[in-house]
């Protein structure tokens, strides 16, 4: 199936991809005809509809607010007459960039039902990146919090950008801008009856990481965002009986997205911990009597520290969700295990709205695997060069593509459109192989794929070598410029104990020659305390590749 965009005066058609460069939407006759449809109302209202209204819908431990589906529904509904009243339009653009705080839930849930697509601008942006981010998605609205530097850097961009009006939770005395508080509480919820979004308007603008230069923004619908919540519900047996943490932040695209797939989608409860430190979600596990909880690496590692002397204190968790844990991962899972706990590790994706690859809930996985397609997802592992759709054959390294019931469409980039969906498959950037057993393995990121003397490496098939070593604790490989070979592996070691040395380096290096070809093994092994992350949990590999450059100089 394709989308076909109703015409808004808001979204010029050329900004939207042409059925042609469509993927190949997988969507059941039901979801297919759905018409009028909307996030804010399918997530929050429809709880309140069959009188569960008065349960929690988000607790923060932070501030100690508790908010019930009913009063962010009512919340959201006031803004949202607030937002029309301002001359808010079906298609407009509104930046969110906020902390993770009820407050989020509501704007974005009010955001929608005024008809408004979301873009969310991560709290780490600094100025240049946020006036980028309002620039490129010709975003009219901002909502932020009056934090930190979350107002004072947006205000410095302003000017600059087509921006017609800032809503300002907290915001202070003589401060330019509406205040948040004030729009929730007088706003009119009886002009949210005015607006009616069709399935296939859009909800949210994103940006993709960056890895491969200037982010660029995808879209998805309101379809698209719904039918991602329903078929992960089916994998991950989401229900409206779990306590969830979602340990990513919300302004982050995988937090954003989370908290309303994986949780309030579902009807269930999320809780926000008073920070993402171990202590804190230990503290907010036991309190909350949490049963989900999904969180990076570092956060995982925190609290299997902070618990290590607290045998019984997680014994309310059903599911734990480590994403991004192939790389780097050390012997995060063994700690875990130790605990009884099997980390799953799914892989998700801005492009796809959707954690797409997981372990099912039930079955076990080998340490390190991805797992398989979530409900009404296809996955292969085709050529690296991304020019062919065909299966590569089990065991063999290749890029992910993917088709579903949602995939990739760019924001006024159609020369990208052509080359990264392929007969309806969105070829991903993420390196992989598929098992014998139909098992998918992540193998790190195509940008980050080493060339050496001609030879293709992916960083990954080294990683989980190296960790398979009784003395490494964590490892990130990476390629770095050479004269004759064009790039060497390189290989960055935390041990387990004691420090790294010249003697250890070498018997790494065999040890990947004992199960790896020749050309694989890491011609560089570097020891560090620590691999340095993004506020995500991804290993920052351009940063450890400039710390070593910088020395080498």
């Amino acid at each position: 199936m394709k989308e076909y965009y109703p015409e808004r005066e808001t979204i010029p058609t050329a900004w939207l991809v042409a059925s042609k460069f469509q993927p190949d939407f997988i969507w059941s006759p039901d979801e297919q005809g759905w018409q009028v449809t909307n996030i804010g109302r399918e997530s929050i209202d429809k709880y309140c509809e069959t009188g569960d209204g008065n349960k929690p819908a988000v607790i923060c431990l932070e501030t100690g607010e508790v908010f019930t589906f009913r009063q962010i529904k009512e919340a959201s509904d006031r803004l949202a007459g607030a937002l029309i009243a301002a001359g808010v339009k079906v298609g407009e653009r509104l930046a969110l960039r906020y902390a993770s705080r009820p407050a989020a839930i509501i704007a974005a849930t009010a955001a929608w039902k005024a008809g408004a697509v979301v873009v969310p601008i991560p709290t780490q942006a600094r100025r240049s990146e946020i006036e980028f981010y309002l620039k490129d998605t010709d975003a009219r609205w901002v909502i932020v919090l009056n934090e930190g530097d979350l107002y004072s850097e947006l205000e410095a961009v302003l000017p600059a950008t087509g921006v017609k009006g800032v809503i300002i939770g907290e915001k202070s005395p003589g401060m330019a801008g509406e205040s948040l508080e004030t729009l929730i509480e007088q706003g009119k919820a009886s002009l949210t009856e005015t607006v009616h979004t069709e399935a296939n308007d859009l909800a949210v603008i994103w940006h993709t990481g960056g890895t491969t230069g200037v982010p660029k923004a995808t879209y998805h619908t309101h379809r698209r965002w719904l039918i991602a919540g329903k078929r992960l519900a089916a994998t991950w047996k989401l229900d409206a009986h779990q306590r969830w943490i979602y340990g990513i932040p919300v302004s982050n695209v995988a937090g954003f997205l989370g908290r309303f797939i994986c949780v309030l989608q579902h009807g269930a409860t999320l809780i926000e911990p008073k920070s993402l430190s171990g202590t804190d979600v230990l503290e907010a596990i036991i309190e909350q009597q949490v049963t989900h909880l999904l969180g990076i690496p570092v956060t995982l590692s925190l609290l299997a520290d902070a618990s290590s002397d607290k045998t019984q204190a997680l014994s309310s968790l059903q599911e734990v969700y480590a994403p991004f844990l192939v790389t780097g991962a050390g012997n995060l899972y063994e700690r875990w295990e130790k605990a009884g706990y099997r980390l799953r590790n799914p892989l998700g994706s801005s492009i796809l709205c959707q954690w797409f690859i997981g372990p099912v809930v039930g079955e076990t996985m080998p340490p390190f695997a991805l797992g398989k397609p979530v409900a009404g997802y296809e996955v292969r592992i085709v050529d690296i060069t991304g020019t062919s759709i065909t299966s590569l054959q089990a065991g063999t390294v290749g890029r992910i593509a993917v088709r579903g019931p949602t995939g990739l469409t760019y924001w006024n980039r159609s020369e990208l459109q052509e080359m990264e969906v392929r007969q309806g498959w969105t070829i991903t950037d993420d390196l992989g192989r598929v098992d014998d057993k139909g098992i998918v393995w992540f193998l790190g990121r195509l940008n980050n794929l080493i060339v050496t003397a001609g030879y293709k490496v992916a960083p990954g098939e080294v990683e989980q070598v190296l960790l398979t070593h009784p003395q490494v604790r964590e490892a990130a490989v990476t390629g770095i410029a050479d004269p004759l070979r064009g790039q060497v592996v390189a290989a960055f070691i935390v041990v387990k104990e004691g420090e790294g040395d010249d003697v250890l380096a070498h018997e790494l290096q065999k040890w990947c020659k004992r199960h790896l070809a020749p050309y694989k093994y890491p011609r560089k092994v570097f020891f560090c305390n620590a691999l340095p992350r993004d506020p995500v949990g991804k290993v920052q590999i351009r940063t450890l590749v400039h710390s070593v450059t910088r020395v080498e100089q």
